[in-house]
């Protein structure tokens, strides 16, 4: 996500409650990134003796319709979760032995999680991953993999089949790159769980609802596949990044696929592209709650894994600086580079002496 921080406006409506041992926290992070898109960041953040609930994520003053159905879904979410947190714990409760002598709550609360991860955030296109992962007693936690696509400008919901205009037979395509792909990932061909290959092929079948999870941009899709979907728990969740040029698509299989961009991946991010002060295109690698790496910095290991905290600088510049694992001198509009390179700091990226475009660093 490009975020720039020229126009940048930081409300904090903080409120923290001590009522009958329940904390909880609201805050508003409200910023406009580069296209104007103005976005919201709500975090929310609750704790009591039974429960911890930690949640963020972005609404949009612009697309009210998606703003109400993302913040609809996160107050069932929470609401559904303290009613299973209660009748667990009391269901629980109920059923202890008398050598358990359970207390009035858990050792441990029951907990929330959710986190946000944007692939494209502006005024034609807004797409997002929304992750939520809840315990309230059993074996393992539930995880949630929700996407969201918005074309901001019919004012409506982008499904897979507007990305694949007149292609009767895009779910066939996917469905085999998918498998070749992620079988080549999963040692399909030398893994012996009996279940995988039933669950892995049923889950990768050519049908809407394997690949109903994605977010997009202008270069590629991406698909998530939720826990169990293509194989037991312990493979954990899957993603596969299909390129939008079926030709990139090719070159993957074979192996030749950008460096940077392929550790990116495998780091749990996502590619989106930028463009420096002199139009030149670079990656940056997104990850969850906006932390962003420019993709070489990260394969160098000069930006840390998952990625540098955006929010907070003032301009693109010292952006742009951070994500390349600089030094930002705020007083002097200074970068100093991993190489010890010293670049300017102007609104819109940085400039480096003796060289067009900090692009060559890389």
């Amino acid at each position: 996500m490009k975020i720039r921080n020229g126009i940048f406006i930081l409300l904090v409506v903080g409120l923290a409650l001590a009522l009958f041992g329940e904390y909880m926290f609201f805050t508003s992070n409200l910023f406009k990134n580069e296209k104007g898109l103005q976005v919201t960041v709500q975090s929310k953040k609750e704790t009591s003796e039974l429960y911890t609930i930690d949640v963020e994520y972005p609404l949009f003053s612009s697309a009210k319709n998606l703003s109400e159905n993302i913040e609809d879904f996160v107050e069932k979410s929470i609401s559904d979760f303290k009613q299973a947190s209660s009748e667990n714990w009391q269901e629980r409760k109920a059923n202890a032995t008398p050598d358990e002598n359970l207390g009035e709550y858990p050792d441990q609360p029951f907990t929330l999680e959710m986190s946000w991860q944007p692939q494209q955030l502006n005024e034609q296109y807004i797409s997002f991953v929304l992750r939520s992962e809840s315990f309230t007693g059993g074996a393992n936690p539930d995880d949630l993999i929700t996407t969201y696509n918005y074309d901001m400008v019919n004012h409506k919901e982008v499904v897979l089949t507007d990305l694949f205009p007149d292609q009767k037979n895009y779910l066939e395509t996917i469905s085999n790159y998918a498998r070749t792909t992620l079988g080549d990932q999963l040692n399909m061909g030398q893994n012996d769980n009996p279940n995988l290959e039933e669950m892995f092929t049923e889950g990768t079948k050519p049908e809407e609802k394997n690949f109903s999870k994605f977010t997009f941009n202008d270069q590629a899709i991406t698909f998530y596949f939720p826990v169990y979907q293509l194989g037991p728990r312990d493979l954990g969740e899957q993603t596969l990044v299909y390129y939008r040029n079926s030709n990139q698509n090719t070159q993957i299989e074979v192996g030749i696929a950008n460096p940077a961009s392929k550790n990116c991946i495998d780091k749990g991010g996502t590619i989106t592209m930028s463009k420096d002060v002199n139009g030149n295109e670079f990656g940056i690698c997104v990850f969850e709650d906006n932390r962003q790496c420019e993709e070489w910095a990260l394969y160098r290991s000069e930006c840390p894994d998952g990625g540098v905290k955006i929010t907070g600088y003032e301009n693109q510049g010292q952006i742009d600086c951070a994500i390349r694992g600089g030094e930002v001198d705020i007083k002097n509009k200074m970068c100093t580079l991993p190489n010890k390179m010293d670049c300017a700091i102007n609104e819109d990226g940085i400039t480096c002496p003796d060289l067009d475009s900090p692009k060559a660093v890389e």
